[in-house]
């Protein structure tokens, strides 16, 4: 999919697929006798999305679904570590969707992430073949979309950090010095 496909009705399809899979994840949850504080969820934004390729030199014309993970995305948020771990000792994910990837956040001191306090565990995937056979799954064939399972303390630093530290706004009157000091 171009960024042109995803302008025109890409993003529409993504926020359909995000739907889609936070209805999964609430009947997981349910399934499992979890309870999570929240389930979120988003298809990245046409004025982000653009930003994002033009500072990975990525064209546009470019398969952009092929080179970025994060068109679509969803955060389950639980209150507490421990809630956090049980979910993923139950293999849910791995019986509802098909995981293409992991990838664990965490800070570890003595290496570069040792200042970074994103922390979650990140799941790359897409529906798995025998759903999407159903009629209403369909329209999600190829795509993908992560899933982010987090504490709610750590979702609150994940919503703060992604404006400030993340993205790197450019703010007009704060100087770099000053934004050092906020990362």
């Amino acid at each position: 999919m171009t960024f042109e496909e995803y302008q025109q009705d890409g993003r529409t399809r993504y926020l359909a697929l995000v739907d889609a899979i936070q209805n999964i994840l609430q009947h997981m949850l349910i399934q499992h006798g979890l309870m999570a504080h929240t389930i979120t969820g988003r298809a990245k934004e046409v004025g982000s999305l653009a930003k994002k390729l033009k500072n990975r030199g990525i064209d546009p014309a470019d398969a952009i679904d092929e080179r970025l993970k994060d068109l679509a995305g969803c955060r389950v948020v639980f209150l507490t570590n421990s809630q956090v771990e049980a979910f993923n000792h139950t293999g849910a994910l791995h019986e509802n969707f098909e995981v293409l990837d992991v990838n664990v956040h965490h800070p570890v001191p003595g290496t570069d992430t040792e200042t970074k306090l994103f922390d979650s565990t990140n799941y790359l995937v897409c529906l798995k073949p025998e759903r999407l056979a159903l009629p209403e799954y369909r329209a999600f064939a190829g795509l993908r979309a992560e899933i982010q399972i987090q504490t709610l303390l750590n979702h609150a630093w994940a919503e703060m950090g992604h404006d400030t530290i993340y993205k790197e706004p450019n703010l007009k009157h704060l100087g770099a010095a000053r934004m050092a000091d906020i990362g």
